[in-house]
């Protein structure tokens, strides 16, 4: 992926462990309940929740539910592969309390070799079977506890890739999918043409609306220099696409919110080390991209037959528009339960700036399910 979208993942870091270091230094490693109990003081998205961990070989998964006992159960994936999503939900970045509707419960869980995850050792194999057996057990132990009348799982970027794996293992598993953004493909390499088009067009749509940035020309000249299919990867026009990209994502970005309240939140509920997730971060997303590149998930989406709306912002750098519309199209879905909904000003992350048109989107799907 282009340098900036390590930015934001190092800025919430050092933000999250120094905090930790002056926030957390009184916790010990027995205070479970009582950090819980900071947790349910500092905010009102922790009310109506509870956590529970899932078993699956062996690994221990943490699964915080918002709203648990309601009708629809929304299983969530988050991105990564290694990213931290109960983090993500208690400090604000996933905004779901109140998002899908006074029904829905929504499930987070942290993957094996991620945040509050136990039981991958440092020399353990990583295998993206095993992370798709996680998503079912976890499913199947919500469903055990919970008995909701209808399932829905929601993934973002490579989240979007595990469960629909998953789903074309199994079609009739769940009730409904929400891709949010994904990673359809495996390698940066895979996606040059896509992201080509995605520079391509809004250099396009920015002069026809009479924008005067220099920028604008400077890639329209590009796109007439050098064909779709014409760019090797790691080329000089590779790093040239790669800066116009990088220009597109610094005048459109999504942002990255961190509520005060909400950073402690994930601090006192949070109980593991950061250096050690962050050795297992980089291990597995290597391992995971690998096993993915041969068959990336978007050669498998005419086994995919599960209702599914995608939802995709219009300004993703990194998942264009472009990309996502070729896998609305391979989808064997029937088109009457298939849909692409571009959000208009979001980026890779359009829960974020457009919060209230996802929500909508989302609503809006799920209630057709019932």
């Amino acid at each position: 992926m282009p340098s900036h979208t390590i930015d934001k993942t190092s800025l919430k870091t050092s933000l999250k462990t120094s905090l930790k270091t002056s926030l957390k230094a009184s916790l010990t490693t027995s205070g479970r309940y009582a950090a819980l109990a900071a947790c349910l003081a500092l905010a009102p998205s922790c009310g109506g929740s509870e956590t529970i961990h899932v078993r699956s070989g062996e690994a221990e998964l943490p699964v915080f539910v918002q709203h648990p006992d309601r009708a629809v159960l929304l299983v969530f994936e988050t991105g990564g592969p290694s990213g931290t999503a109960i983090d993500g939900v208690l400090a604000g970045y996933y905004p779901w309390d109140d998002c899908f509707g006074d029904d829905v419960s929504v499930a987070s869980y942290d993957r094996r070799g991620s945040g509050n995850a136990r039981g991958l050792s440092r020399d353990a194999p990583i295998l993206l079977e095993d992370y798709v057996s996680d998503l079912r057990a976890v499913t199947r132990a919500l469903e055990t506890r919970y008995e909701p009348e209808r399932v829905i799982w929601m993934g973002h970027s490579w989240g979007v890739s595990l469960t629909m794996r998953a789903l074309a293992d199994d079609p009739a598993r769940v009730d409904g999918m929400i891709a949010i953004d994904g990673a359809w493909l495996g390698e940066d390499e895979d996606y040059v043409p896509w992201r080509y088009d995605f520079a391509c067009r809004v250099a396009d749509e920015q002069l026809a609306a009479g924008d005067g940035d220099a920028l604008w020309p400077e890639i329209a000249t590009f796109c007439e220099q050098h064909a779709r299919d014409s760019i090797e990867y790691e080329s000089a026009a590779f790093d040239e696409l790669w800066g116009f990209l990088h220009a597109i994502y610094e005048r459109f970005d999504d942002g990255f919110p961190l509520e005060t309240a909400g950073i402690l939140r994930a601090l006192f509920f949070s109980h593991y080390d950061p250096l050690e997730s962050h050795v297992h971060s980089d291990r597995i997303g290597a391992a995971l991209h690998e096993q993915g590149r041969d068959r990336p998930v978007l050669d498998r989406l005419g086994e995919v037959t599960t209702p599914t709306l995608i939802l995709n912002g219009e300004y993703d750098d990194l998942i264009p528009t472009e990309l996502a519309a070729e896998a609305h199209a391979r989808l064997a879905t029937p088109e009457a339960e298939k849909s692409l909904i571009e959000l208009a000003g979001g980026g890779h992350a359009p829960f974020v700036s457009q919060t209230e048109r996802f929500c909508e989107a989302a609503r809006e799907f799920i209630a057709a399910r019932r």
